[in-house]
């Protein structure tokens, strides 16, 4: 049975439900409308509008507005979604109060790989790729397995219809914050798409040369290091005798450095060093479908190798993952009746030396999943129920259900969706919690694992009411309201250490812990309004997450998040120009009683791009025009300082197509 307090929260939720999905709507040459189709609230086709999951959806067209080389910038725009650069140059995106390692990014269906934490590296996913990028709030455990406790995100990338050669290039600079002698970055991509022989293929080349930058030129220390990433991306499928077959490899070098400090009474400058090198091979082959039916089998295959050489220059630690993962799934389908199943397998490996020597045992995790699934697809009205059961090699089994429900009203001319969920989540602790260390004593903290953590487990109760309303083609309004409230025992995060703080090397030492239990509840709001060339959308997202035995919030967390933007498309010019604001407010410091210097971030953004030709596309913008980051003085007092390690950043660009 569930306790009292979350039956009197499920009660309020069900009856004042909660957010959805925008429907986007695509519009033939003639005026009729076509609904989008998603895949990621059911794992298999469905018109937005039955999907009896919450489903937010951003076409890669929108995305493209804010961002033209990769994906890290465009999730600033979406609603509910925090986006937090790490100190080691990812982005830990947190929903509905779950953090990275608890958000499952996927592209496709599957899992973006991030395997030494929960930075994920969105820089190596083009924008140049996506058809549009399908949101889940909340439990997603049951048809996704552990790491989707608070969401899930879904890149669908488009499929080739013709041959194409494009090049995509950027020039930037992080205004007032340069470093001399290296004040600009670049970043070029190259990509080609041949359509022969029943065959399609694909080749994606993109450099990010990233200058980094400096907020203090006096001092030896650079705020944010200077990179450089290498992507490679070959995909290959095609159709042949009722089956369909895709391949895909990926391969991925990225340096970093940043200068830390001087050897006392000497010339020579310890720098920080990531030296990453990362393969991936995938393989899927399906039965043939239509695109509004799923295919009736599928199975794919995955194989990822990690090495990574990090730390001070005089102090290297070497690390080497290896993943693999196989899953298959069979559907069926009977009129109003559809039944999904599926088993996955995955084993993931770990070795970190140091200096030459082992520094951690090769560690290893196994584990078996297998999932099922039932939807009833009635006129007006949908049942989703599922469940999902885990057996891990360290462990043992763990299970979550799932059930949910959708129905549709006509109200004054435009139409009314009610949806409402109930469900669990599991994740069970990855090898980096357990044994991994982070010693980036170059940006003042040291994170170690606990080879003592439990699994995490958590209940969560999601309600949404959407309406929407097309009067015509060129005018349509949206409004979205979503409650969530999550019940979560032995959360894992990092708690400070002020023992080992105070000893040498003299800097932050967090551990990772369980937080025994923690409540999270919020609400999201949304609307957008479209009026022949002008496009307006608001979203506002409140949330209260609390370890309830000390009674403190969960750091890392803004109360308040307001995301506003306001587009024109200027036809005579076929210029289109996005103004975007984004606000966070009432964040709480990681340690408890430390001084808050910031407890908010305002951003503000401007993009202006133009098709010249068919053949030309240009664009240029500023991001953070404020410049609005954080104090470095301050952080190095001990204050806390929400504010993002960020910098105004001024880029121009241009995209070639043949």
């Amino acid at each position: 049975m569930f306790p009292c307090p979350f039956r009197r929260s499920l009660a309020v939720i069900l009856i004042a439900s909660a957010p959805v999905a925008f429907s986007e709507t695509i519009r033939e040459p003639g005026g009729e409308a076509v609904q989008t189709v998603v895949v990621t609230g059911t794992r298999t086709p469905r018109l937005l509008p039955d999907s009896p999951v919450v489903i937010e959806v951003v076409s890669g067209d929108d995305v493209r507005q804010v961002a033209q080389t990769t994906l890290a910038r465009a999730l600033d725009v979406l609603p509910g979604v925090v986006v937090k650069r790490s100190n080691k140059e990812g982005y830990n995106i947190y929903m509905q109060g779950f953090d990275g390692d608890r958000v499952l990014v996927l592209v496709d269906g599957r899992r973006q790989v991030a395997p030494t934490g929960a930075a994920a590296d969105l820089d190596q996913i083009s924008v140049a790729d996506i058809e549009r990028i399908e949101i889940l709030r909340g439990a997603g455990s049951v048809l996704y397995g552990s790491s989707a406790m608070g969401g899930v995100i879904n890149i669908i990338t488009r499929r080739e219809q013709r041959n194409r050669l494009e090049y995509t290039g950027e020039v930037s600079t992080y205004a007032g914050n340069e470093i001399e002698g290296d004040e600009f970055s670049y970043q070029h991509r190259l990509e080609g798409a041949l359509l022969a022989a029943g065959w399609r293929s694909r080749l994606s080349l993109q450099e990010i040369d990233d200058a980094g930058f400096d907020y203090d030129p006096a001092t030896v220390a650079q705020s944010a290091a200077g990179s450089r990433k290498r992507f490679a991306h070959l995909s290959l499928g095609g159709d042949f005798y009722g089956i369909a077959t895709d391949y895909q490899f990926r391969d991925l070098k990225d340096t970093k450095r940043r200068d830390s400090h001087r050897v006392q009474g000497q010339s020579t400058i310890v720098h920080y060093l990531s030296d990453v090198d990362q393969t991936q091979h995938d393989l899927e082959i399906r039965g043939r479908s239509d695109g509004l039916t799923a295919p009736s089998w599928k199975m794919a295959g995955r194989h990822t190798e990690h090495s990574e050489i990090s730390g001070l220059s005089s102090d290297l630690r070497d690390t080497h993952i290896q993943l693999a993962e196989l899953d298959g799934q069979r559907t069926w389908r009977l009129r109003q009746h559809e039944i999904v199943g599926g088993l996955a397998a995955r084993q993931e490996r770990l070795d970190q030396s140091k200096d030459g020597n082992p520094e951690i045992d090769r560690q290893a995790n196994e584990n078996l999943e297998m999932f099922a699934q039932y939807n009833f697809l009635g006129r007006g009205t949908e049942y989703l129920a599922g469940i999902r059961v885990q057996e891990d090699s360290d462990f043992g089994y763990h299970s979550a259900a799932r059930a949910s429900l959708m129905k549709k009203f006509s109200r004054g001319g435009g139409e009314l969706r009610w949806r409402a969920g109930l469900g669990q989540s599991y994740r069970v602790p990855n090898l980096k919690e357990r044994f991994y260390v982070f010693d980036h004593s170059n940006v003042g903290y040291i994170i170690l694992g606990d080879e003592r953590l439990l699994p995490e487990t958590a209940v969560t109760a999601n309600g949404s009411v959407t309406w929407s309303r097309d009067w015509r083609p060129d005018r349509e309004l949206s409004l979205e309201v979503n409650t969530h409230y999550s019940e979560a025992k032995n959360l894992i995060d990092t708690l400070y250490d002020p023992t080992a703080s105070r000893e040498p090397p003299y800097v932050s030492v967090y551990r990772y812990a369980n937080f025994a239990r923690t409540e999270i509840r919020g609400l999201d709001f949304s609307g957008k309004y479209r009026w022949r060339d002008w496009n307006w959308q608001l979203n506002y997202s409140y949330l209260e997450a609390r370890d309830k035995i000390a009674d403190n919030p969960l750091p890392n967390r803004p109360r308040h998040q307001i995301k506003a933007n306001m587009g024109r498309h200027f036809p005579a010019l076929d210029l289109d120009a996005l103004f975007y604001v984004v606000h966070e407010a009432g964040e709480y410091p990681e340690v408890a009683g430390q001084p808050v210097y910031r407890d908010e971030f305002l951003s503000l953004n401007l993009i202006v791009s133009q098709i010249l030709t068919e053949h030309i596309h240009w664009r240029f913008g500023v991001e953070n025009l404020l410049d609005n980051h954080r104090n470095p003085v301050a952080a190095g007092a001990g204050d806390f300082d929400a504010r993002p390690v960020g910098s105004r950043r001024v880029f121009a660009g241009v995209t070639l197509k043949y």
